[in-house]
């Protein structure tokens, strides 16, 4: 198997403004030119897993697959922040207080290919908003200046989105190619009400005692060999492990 790291590209350029109560950020991987970076025709990447990450802004990621474009597979990562209780621009980065915006998606069978990840121009965002920027070092430089308010959070949303995109694709080998994309519109499922399953459920539970009523337990010799764990310890065993685990972190 192998793992995919896919997002917006970990960088100051990607950036969410403070006070927002609702701000998204996208990153776009290109797979169309994952082949020639292999080094070998890549087969189809069967996906078993994910893993998404943000760090304390974040309220909620998704993953959207485009199939059959002129540019090949596309995947696309959103990420929906909010910064009521930030007086300052939070920027991309590792700190806790930075933030990310990426999905780890678990595949097989496992190619070279080790991340693809995104980011706007940031100058153009610069422009968008109003600042003067001739590069990406002053567009940078420029967001800090920008006076935030609904209106300026909102427009800024707006030009990250339809920005144009770099492409970042490394191997695992450390070859890094840098290509261009562009964000697709999204189309929203039909979000379907759950069912009501607690009748069910107590009626599921009435059945099981009075089974439990009516026939005793059934006897093993499992429960006549000493050294096996009773049921009490063995529920606690993963406990443990847990803790043992988040105390070494």
């Amino acid at each position: 198997m192998g793992v995919l790291q896919t997002g917006v590209f970990i960088f100051p350029i990607h950036f969410i403004p403070p006070g927002a109560e609702s701000f998204k950020s996208y990153g776009i991987c290109n797979t169309s030119h994952f082949e020639e970076m292999n080094g070998a025709p890549v087969p189809d990447m069967h996906v078993f897993g994910y893993l998404l990450h943000t760090h304390l802004a974040g309220r909620g990621v998704r993953g959207v697959l485009y199939r059959n474009g002129e540019q090949g597979d596309e995947f696309l990562v959103e990420c929906r922040y909010q910064t009521l209780d930030r007086t300052e621009i939070t920027f991309g980065g590792l700190s806790t207080l930075n933030e990310m915006c990426l999905a780890f998606i678990f595949y097989y069978p496992r190619n070279n290919i080790s991340s693809c990840m995104g980011y706007p121009n940031i100058q153009q965002v610069a422009n968008e908003l109003g600042q003067e920027a001739s590069d990406a070092i002053e567009g940078m430089t420029a967001i800090d200046l920008v006076e935030w308010n609904n209106e300026t959070i909102k427009k800024a949303e707006k030009a990250c989105k339809e920005a144009d995109q770099t492409v970042v694709i490394k191997t695992i080998d450390e070859l890094v190619r840098n290509e261009t994309g562009f964000i697709r519109e999204i189309a929203d499922n039909i979000q379907v009400p759950c069912k009501d399953i607690s009748r069910t459920r107590i009626a599921s539970q009435a059945k099981r005692n009075f089974e439990h009523q009516a026939f005793p337990p059934m006897t093993s010799k499992a429960h006549k060999i000493k050294g096996i764990f009773p049921l009490p310890t063995l529920l606690f065993i993963p406990l443990g492990f847990t803790w043992l685990f988040t105390s070494s972190m």
